[in-house]
């Protein structure tokens, strides 16, 4: 006994898995893009209080949380192609 399988509906899941996937990667971009904001604020703070260490770590987690949410707009620019 064989099983049909609906080739058209199996490209809907497969598309609406992409789409879910997209989702998933925008909603992680804003989030990394949040967390460099939130930082870069906070190292504005540091530096106005004269605290320049805590300023630099802060920039630095800033550009750490750019990088994360770079590597992600890559994964959605090649997903979309």
């Amino acid at each position: 006994m064989s099983v049909f399988v609906n080739p058209l509906k199996s490209n809907k899941a497969k598309f609406k898995e992409e789409i879910e996937l997209q989702i998933y990667n925008h909603k992680k971009v804003a989030l990394y893009l949040e967390a460099a904001s939130q930082s870069h604020r906070g190292a504005a703070k540091h530096y106005e209080d004269g605290n320049y260490e805590l300023a630099n770590l802060s920039n630095l987690e800033a550009n750490n949380q750019i990088e994360l949410a770079m590597e992600r707009k890559k994964r959605l620019v090649k997903s979309s192609l």
